[in-house]
């Protein structure tokens, strides 16, 4: 073979791996977009979630707090309650 047959098999396997290479690399990059696509959402999904349940928890202790003051002797006798059966059942798992 000829140095000019070896360099032009040369430059086409440079060319070669040059084009693989960057359709390596988009592929790549659109494989990062996609999976940074994929965790935004999550993100603002579980967040949305952790909205939900603040604004329940802000309404149970919201209902709660009502009850004591409308019933303070009832609420006491289900705190007592709660604790006994609490107690008792912490017990039995030891």
């Amino acid at each position: 073979m000829s140095s000019d047959a070896i360099r032009n098999a040369t430059d086409k396997a440079n060319d070669f791996v040059n084009k693989a290479s960057d359709k390596a690399g988009d592929a790549l990059n659109k494989a990062a977009d996609i999976g940074s696509d994929a965790l935004e959402e999550g993100y603002d999904a579980a967040r949305e979630y952790a909205d939900k349940g603040l604004d329940y928890v802000g309404d149970l202790t919201d209902q709660v707090s009502d009850f004591v003051r409308r019933d303070p002797w009832f609420a006491v006798i289900g705190a007592f309650a709660i604790g006994y059966a609490a107690a008792h059942l912490f017990r039995r798992v030891r």
